[in-house]
């Protein structure tokens, strides 16, 4: 979850170990469980379908850009709404609900401070989920009301909705919607890269290939880390172009390569990052994909994959829902680690191990089989 401060411009703080963080993850588990218990069946049922109500309340919060509009010190109502461009009382009132999670709280007079969860809504925050809330509820909310064509056609969602569209494809016509997907992909980036360098050792020396490797932050905190270290950052044209200025300073450490990995990727590199890409894609392309690096990866070579792991069956984990998220938009899916593992021997790798870290992304690693 988010953990800012309440200040401007909150400070990232040190995300616990792994293991702390799955223990916290089974305990909040026990007590919705007991929670649940103490209510009707119903009502706990009743309860779950209107957190849609929720999560379209922080939508607008989001879109209307409250909290970068809004500082430690109370605040009312009309003046926020004259801000924002809103009317006073629907405002109020949205904002009252969202007092429910803790985003806001209330004061005398209809004011509002905003709490430290609340903080996580505006766009500077360290750990911000504000473009996600913006793309989640103006965008992708029309498609997850098409959940049950998925379900019985095997289809997604938007391209149900699009004719025949894909995401991506929909996201060049809507400049808007794709500035937002964008932002809230490095948010998720930013949020996962601490937690994944203090959970693996990258490697010291040789060359390390970032495949859909975006602006390159990923690589940039790889090589950051190991100075003996070069990197090649592979992703389409118009994405590198936006490549890291950091990493186009670096002497020559670092290539900037621009191409598809449906049709190839570049040789030279002895270990091959993925990060949230395979997730993308049906088990052909996933099987292409990753024949393409086994084509160019030396038999002493490492393929990192860093994904969202499914858990054990009746274990409740964030990964069960984005699953649910890839079949609405993307016509991909999450795996368990014995899907990975069979993923992988398909493809010429074998899975080696399953690193968790104290995101919600694990760290898969495999070899080349002999």
């Amino acid at each position: 979850g988010c953990r800012c401060p309440s200040s401007q411009t909150p400070a990232r703080r040190k995300a616990p170990p792994a293991r702390v963080i799955h223990s916290i993850d089974k305990f909040r588990a026990v007590i919705s469980r007991v929670h649940r218990r103490l209510v009707p069946n119903s009502i706990a049922l009743l309860e779950v379908m209107t957190n849609m109500w929720m999560a379209q309340a922080l939508s607008v919060a989001a879109t209307l850009n409250l909290a970068d509009e809004m500082d430690t010190e109370p605040m009312d109502c009309e003046t926020l709404a004259k801000k924002v461009g809103a009317k006073p009382e629907p405002l109020y009132r949205v904002m009252r609900a969202l007092t429910n999670i803790g985003v806001f709280e209330e004061k005398p007079g209809k004011t509002f401070v905003l709490t430290a969860l609340g903080q996580c809504l505006k766009a500077n925050s360290p750990n911000s989920v504000k473009a996600m809330a913006i793309f989640q509820g103006q965008f992708q909310w029309q498609h997850w009301g098409h959940l049950l064509h998925t379900v019985k056609t095997g289809g997604t969602a938007i391209e149900h909705v699009h004719n025949g569209k894909s995401l991506f494809d929909v996201m060049k016509d809507q400049p808007e919607t794709q500035k937002q997907f964008d932002i809230f992909m490095r948010n998720i980036s930013s949020m996962e890269m601490d937690a994944v360098m203090a959970a693996y050792t990258f490697p010291a020396a040789g060359t390390f290939a970032d495949v859909g490797g975006g602006h390159g932050s990923m690589l940039l905190k790889v090589l950051q880390a190991n100075p003996e270290l070069k990197g090649i950052l592979y992703d389409q044209p118009q994405v590198v172009k936006g490549a890291l200025s950091e990493l186009k300073k670096m002497d020559g450490r670092c290539k900037i390569t621009a191409g598809s990995f449906i049709e190839s990727v570049p040789k030279g590199a002895e270990t091959y990052l993925m990060k949230h890409i395979i997730h993308d894609w049906e088990e052909k392309d996933c099987a292409k994909i990753l024949g393409h690096i086994r084509k160019v990866i030396p038999e002493s070579g490492k393929l990192i994959l860093i994904e969202t792991v499914i858990t054990e069956p009746n274990r409740p984990h964030f990964s069960k829902l984005l699953d649910l998220e890839m079949m609405v938009a993307a016509g991909g899916m999450e795996r368990t680690a014995d899907e990975y593992a069979a993923l992988l021997g398909e493809s010429g790798f074998r899975l080696t191990r399953v690193v968790p870290t104290a995101s919600l992304a694990s760290i898969i690693e495999a070899v080349p089989t002999q």
